[in-house]
C-alpha cells in the first residue's frame, strides 16, 4: 500500500520524540471529521431517496474512515508515543523479523 500515513509510521522511530503522536492525532481528527460529515451527508441522501450507487460510494468513504480510526486506536503506545530509539538500527534486529 502506498499511503503517507503508513510511511510515516514505518519511519516513526526517526522522528523527534512526540512528533509521530502529533501527526497521528491530526490524522485521527481529520478522519473523525470526515466520518461525521459522511454520516450527515448519508442521512441527507437517504431522506431524498438518492441513487443507491451514489450512497454505495459514500458508504466506502464511511467504512474507510472507520477502518483508519480503528487501526489508529489499535496502535501500541510505544509506536504512538514514539518511545522506540532511533539508535537501534533495523539491521541490528536481534532475531526480530524486519519487513
Amino acid at each position: 500500500m502506498r499511503l503517507g500515513l503508513l510511511v510515516m509510521v514505518a519511519f516513526g522511530r526517526y522522528l523527534p520524540t512526540g512528533r509521530l503522536q502529533e501527526l497521528l492525532d491530526e490524522y485521527e481528527d481529520e478522519h473523525r471529521r470526515r466520518l461525521e460529515g459522511y454520516r450527515i451527508l448519508d442521512q441527507h441522501l437517504a431522506a431524498r431517496d438518492t441513487d443507491p450507487y451514489v450512497r454505495a460510494t459514500l458508504s466506502f468513504g464511511m467504512h474507510y474512515a472507520e477502518a483508519v480510526l480503528g487501526w489508529l486506536a489499535s496502535l501500541p503506545d510505544q509506536v504512538r508515543m514514539g518511545t522506540m530509539s532511533a539508535s537501534r538500527r533495523p539491521d541490528e534486529h536481534d532475531g526480530e523479523v524486519w519487513v
